[in-house]
């Protein structure tokens, strides 16, 4: 459900050039104005989709790699260097793919354990 709902707003979502994203997070880190995390976290919802849907085992661990994948988000807007040369995108991709990765590796331990 979660998936669908993610995707269904990915796909209404509004891109953002580099630098209103660069804006949102100068907003967010130094203001901390949730509004802006909220609004980068919805600009990058297909990027996330996309990284997502990589990792994911079936269907019931969708929402899971989709959690972390906004989780991701979340950090590299903590993170972001605003003097970088990097668009936040490009820098968020990396946070993703961290967050889901770790939730599949900690995935795999559990189900291992199972056995």
């Amino acid at each position: 459900m979660f998936e669908s709902i993610l995707s269904a707003k990915a796909t209404n979502s509004q891109h953002l050039s580099a630098d209103a994203q660069r804006e949102l997070v100068r907003k967010y880190q130094d203001e901390g104005c949730r509004r802006s995390l909220d609004a980068l976290v919805e600009s990058n919802l297909k990027l996330v989709c996309k990284v997502a849907s990589r990792y994911k085992h079936d269907r019931a661990e969708a929402d899971d790699f989709l959690a972390e994948g906004v989780r991701g988000i979340m950090k590299a807007a903590d993170k972001y260097n605003l003097d970088a040369d990097a668009s936040f995108a490009t820098y968020a991709y990396q946070w993703i793919r961290h967050f889901c990765g770790r939730h599949l590796e900690t995935f795999v331990k559990e189900q291992a354990n199972h056995l």
